[in-house]
């Protein structure tokens, strides 16, 4: 096995004399039984079989005149790297595509794979393969290559061959990575960094009893209260608010500071605030994803309020009739080159997950424009515009259930749970960002792609250069990235550098060109005819590449990578962010340098932890774990580090709830059912605080901000469409000599004031042993406190995950094997049967 680390440049050219497999259907078929739907079981066996003659008549019957629909992959092990358009009906297919890749996998081999598409699925018409000791050598792969079949055997009376280059460059090697190298935004993408921003960044949605951080100019870093801010900016909106969201629910109100003026006066409710500014003649756009298992409704006579419970035909009735415009957009596969499987796959399973908010505003205090100019603003993250979302630092589960949350309890783990119960709620923290300048014009093309794409009604959609008086876009060419829209000087220290990112496709964006050679130059790559953009991920994988000291993630979910696990390498989580991690960590430890990875993590799925999928998806979480703390553990050894442990550069997270019952708290209206989890939750007083955060902070300089989760669905860019941001300061860069101690620096260490409920001095340096060490011994503190029968309260919020962790690397549960206040939920989780992979992958 050997590593390739860093980038392949793949051009696949051509084939020829390429044959008919008489074995259709053979590589779905295959999947069936290898698990990819539902594992190596009989069910998966049963449909195997049935599929292979279903496939057979189908196959055949698709094809004209025996001419194959190919199309060429690049595999490594497990993963799929490649994949070309689809050439249709010809023997001697011509491609000429080019590829950018990032790669990290430990692989003996390279295959290169020519396939023959139907409406069912693919077929392998033959391939090729190399020693990954070719490419590790330098020797690039070129030229034209017999094809033979599976077994490395001739393919009978006919010679097929196809022509491709491919060489590498290790990361070791790229000048983009090496320590202090200028960094202007990530390379081939489709919307470049724009100079010249502001921006506000979020924790929960509203913010109180943080103190103020100092930074380097002698200010003070005040987080914004985000409610509060979409509230006012949706207020003084005079010409277009357009929102799109995974849920959108009328009934929230953005506004429950009781310490703001005028707060005695009942705010409205979204619904009402956005018919009100529909009525003053302000363009109100909304797209919602359409929930399809919300859909049985049996003619609208039952609404069956879908699996996510994201109330989208709920608000789309409130808004029927009136001047807001609220479309339900589903998730739909529409390209025409997609199997049937699919499409179908695509339809049930994945989302549109952006969360977004674009209007016009005044100019803000110190901006270049005149007062009477109007300027588009922004708002994106992780913080959908719904029911139980409001939150505070406090994070209660009990105490606000009469006050903040009387009319807004959200609690999805625990079936049966209400407020006439007693509760608990479940805590939310999550983060979101305000957008100024000339990114915020890529956050509206964003959403004006999408409306055009699917809603049936382009003409909707306002003419902002003609359509909205006094607007500053630049003059008469695009508006985006016109230094006029700028709300900062791009010298300014302050100022912000922005990149918009994104994991969309062709089917859910209008403007994507559809030949591969248009699409790469744009920073877009194809599969399979289909144009995607996964900037996302890209990012990512380009900020831990270039990453120096220590690296700190919140995120809803962390799992992926799985092609280098110890099992389950079929289960198709192949991004490469969580592998990256692991490596930059290695790659320290080879160069005897301190470096730490912190990352935060709901302690369960949102769902009844228990059930198949949220136990499915601790799983996979696990073996992600288990793989990253097998490589550091090995680089340990390795180096003879006698005295270090793994948890020295790695270090997973929790955050969690404990309150005592306090004299004079409102009794419940009701006792809980007995045994009940509500009941068990009420006896502990404990709960998760459910981090629903997307987020990504590098050495204090770099900041990803977005509604991406990291798994496939989210940075695959061909499933679920997400948005995000990649920023840093201009004037708080790291270099050799120093460390940035900007906006970013402030927002990490108000976020750990939140968690940890201190100010440590040893925070500012989060790769050295001693805010390690204080950091875990904090969390650790805190989950005894948590795990204990007594109840009792706690030193903030933070925790050590559950898992114990050797020398080895080796990840098991710590303490019980259970979750606290469950019976059956394991922390370690355990594979379901029949789940498809994509849905918890």
């Amino acid at each position: 096995m050997g590593w390739l680390h860093g980038t392949l440049y793949i051009t696949i050219l051509e084939a020829r004399d390429l044959p008919m497999d008489e074995n259709l259907g053979m590589d779905l078929a295959g999947k069936m039984q290898s698990g990819v739907p539902g594992g190596n079981t009989k069910l998966g066996n049963m449909f195997g079989s049935a599929l292979r003659s279903v496939e057979k008549a189908a196959a055949k019957a698709t094809r004209v005149a025996g001419k194959p629909d190919c199309y060429t992959v690049v595999e490594l092990g497990d993963a799929r790297v490649v994949r070309t358009s689809i050439f249709p009906k010809s023997n001697d297919p011509k491609w000429g595509e080019s590829f950018v890749v990032a790669v990290a996998h430990d692989v003996q081999t390279v295959l290169v794979r020519v396939k023959d598409k139907d409406m069912f699925g693919s077929n392998t018409m033959g391939l090729c393969t190399f020693p990954v000791d070719t490419l590790l050598q330098g020797q690039a792969i070129q030229g034209w290559h017999t094809l033979t079949d599976e077994n490395g055997r001739a393919i009978p009376k006919l010679n097929p061959m196809v022509n491709f280059t491919i060489q590498y460059q290790s990361v070791l090697q790229d000048p983009r990575y090496q320590p202090w190298t200028p960094f202007g935004g990530v390379e081939h993408v489709y919307f470049p960094a724009r100079s010249g921003n502001r921006v506000t960044m979020y924790k929960d949605a509203h913010c109180d009893g943080v103190p103020d951080i100092p930074l380097a100019n002698g200010s003070l870093y005040r987080p914004g209260n985000c409610y509060i801010d979409m509230y006012n900016s949706i207020c003084a909106a005079k010409h277009f608010i357009y929102i799109c969201g995974w849920s959108i629910y009328t009934e929230i109100k953005l506004v429950r500071d009781p310490n703001l003026p005028n707060s005695d006066t009942p705010y409205p409710t979204l619904g009402e605030l956005l018919k009100s500014k529909a009525e003053e003649g302000v363009a109100v756009l909304l797209m919602v994803w359409d929930d399809r298992t919300n859909n049985l409704n049996l003619g609208g006579m039952v609404n069956t309020g879908g699996i996510m419970g994201t109330h989208d035909e709920d608000t789309f009735r409130y808004f029927k009739n009136t001047r807001v415009r609220c479309i339900l957009f589903p998730r739909e596969a529409s390209h025409a080159q997609e199997s049937v499987m699919k499409k179908n796959t695509a339809d049930r399973i994945f989302t549109h997950h952006q969360k977004t908010i674009i209007l016009d505003e005044s100019p803000g205090e110190g901006s270049p424009h005149p007062p009477h100019a109007r300027v588009v603003a922004s708002y994106l993250g992780g913080l959908d515009l719904c029911n139980g979302r409001y939150d505070t630092g406090t994070h209660s589960i009990f105490r606000t259930l009469h006050t903040l949350h009387s009319d807004d309890l959200h609690q999805p783990c625990i079936p049966g749970a209400d407020i006439k119960f007693g509760g608990p709620r479940q805590p939310w923290h999550d983060i979101h960002c305000r957008l100024e300048g000339p990114v915020a014009w890529d956050v509206l093309l964003n959403f004006e792609q999408r409306w055009r794409k699917q809603s049936g009604c382009p003409g909707e959609l306002l003419n902002m250069t003609v359509q909205v008086p006094n607007l500053v876009f630049g003059g008469s060419g695009p508006p985006e990235g016109a230094p006029a829209t700028m709300v900062m000087p791009p010298q300014d220290p302050e100022a912000w550098q922005v990149q918009l990112l994104r994991s969309i496709d062709s089917d859910s964006a209008d403007g994507f060109p559809s030949q591969h050679a248009e699409a790469s130059r744009l920073g877009l790559d194809s599969l399979k005819g289909k144009i995607i953009d996964y900037s996302i991920q890209k990012a990512y994988i380009t900020a831990i590449r270039r990453a120096q000291h220590f690296i700190y993630i919140e995120n809803q979910y962390f799992l992926g990578s799985s092609h280098v696990w110890s099992k389950d390498r079929h289960a198709g989580a192949n991004h490469l962010v969580a592998v990256e991690l692991a490596l930059k960590i290695v790659q320290k430890i080879n160069a005897r340098e301190r470096f730490m990875a912190y990352i935060v993590l709901p302690l369960f799925p949102e769902g009844v932890p228990e059930s198949g999928a949220c136990q499915e998806i601790l799983h996979w979480q696990a073996s992600t774990v288990g793989m990253m703390y097998s490589l550091i553990a090995g680089a340990i050894k390795a180096q003879g580090m006698h005295d270090a442990h793994p948890t020295d550069y790695l270090q997973f997270f929790a955050p969690g709830n404990r309150e005592v019952l306090l004299p004079g708290e409102p009794p419940s209206e009701r006792k809980a059912p007995t045994n009940s989890g509500a009941e068990l939750a009420q006896l502990s007083r404990r709960f998760m605080v459910y981090v629903h955060s997307k987020m990504m902070i590098v050495d204090d300089e770099y900041i990803i901000i977005g509604s991406a989760n990291i798994n496939q669905r989210s940075l695959d860019g061909a499933r679920d469409t997400e948005i995000a941001m990649g920023a840093f300061q201009n004037g708080h860069r790291i270099t050799a000599d120093s460390t940035p101690d900007g906006d970013v620096h402030g927002f990490r260490m108000s976020l750990w004031a939140e968690h940890t409920g201190i100010m440590s001095p040893n925070f500012a340096f989060p790769k050295d042993l001693d805010c390690v060490r204080e950091m875990r011994q904090i969390g650790i503190t805190n989950w005894n406190v948590f795990a204990a029968p007594e109840v009792a309260e706690m030193q903030g919020h933070l925790m050590v995950y559950p898992y114990d962790i050797d020398a080895n690397g080796n990840v098991t549960a710590l303490g019980a094997e259970m979750l606290p206040d469950t019976k059956k939920a394991r922390v370690l989780g355990m594979k379901s049967i029949g789940l498809p992979c994509p849905l918890t992958t």
